[in-house]
């Protein structure tokens, strides 16, 4: 997203389309329509992720009222319960394969990411003119919205997972059977660790990995003017 932007921004902005020769054209179109691919790759990726968190809170709202839930379907409230578990481990292998399939794949974006991130504020520092600084800016941030937008639904994916444990306390669960009771501590001791995406085997992606990349960017930047 961010760097189509850059294209266009590019572009308009030093109204230079016109000057372009025929190659210069050709390549900001192959650019354009690579950036356009890579947004339909993070649009499908962040759809994986904000799939696991609503069919999560989908889980919270059964468990939360799974009385009302089995009544309505007719079931007896243990074999509700059973089939709401059922879906829960069901999300767990999903977000799992997922997790098993991008780990890699992230932990290279991030340190793509992050290295553009610093490139370009080196450029910001170092830019001669008006058009170049606004350029660069524009860059800087398309990029941290690009990391942002999927760290974010990671970091949603992982609150919304431990969630669930308060979802079923506030349920009623008072009153049900000493096996349905039991079931539910089950869950419940299960539900305390989050679901969440891994940057290959080292770090857990969240919100606080957007800043960390921030800082990185900034001691890079303090390292180059010494």
């Amino acid at each position: 997203m961010m760097t189509s932007i850059g294209f266009l921004f590019m572009v308009t902005t030093f109204n230079e389309w016109k000057l372009m020769d025929a190659e210069s054209k050709s390549l900001i179109y192959r650019g354009f329509w690579l950036c356009w691919f890579t947004i339909m790759l993070d649009s499908l990726l962040i759809s994986m992720v904000t799939f696991a968190t609503a069919r999560i809170a989908v889980l919270g709202y059964k468990f939360e009222n799974f009385e009302i839930y089995s009544n309505g379907r007719n079931e007896s409230t243990f074999h509700c319960l059973r089939n709401i578990v059922t879906e829960h481990q069901n999300l767990i292998r999903y977000v799992e394969d997922v997790q098993k399939s991008l780990k890699w794949y992230l932990l290279g974006e991030f340190l793509i990411k992050s290295y553009h991130i610093t490139v370009s504020l080196l450029n910001v520092i170092h830019a001669t003119n008006k058009e170049e600084i606004i350029f660069y800016q524009s860059m800087v941030i398309g990029l941290l919205l690009h990391v942002s937008m999927f760290y974010y639904n990671a970091n949603e994916l992982s609150s919304e997972s431990t969630n669930l444990s308060v979802r079923i306390f506030k349920s009623n669960w008072y009153d049900q059977s000493s096996g349905v009771v039991r079931s539910l501590s089950i869950v419940m001791a299960r539900v305390q660790r989050p679901l969440v995406l891994y940057m290959g085997n080292i770090r857990v992606i969240d919100n606080d990995l957007i800043v960390n990349m921030i800082k990185a960017a900034y001691t890079f930047l303090l390292y180059q003017e010494i």
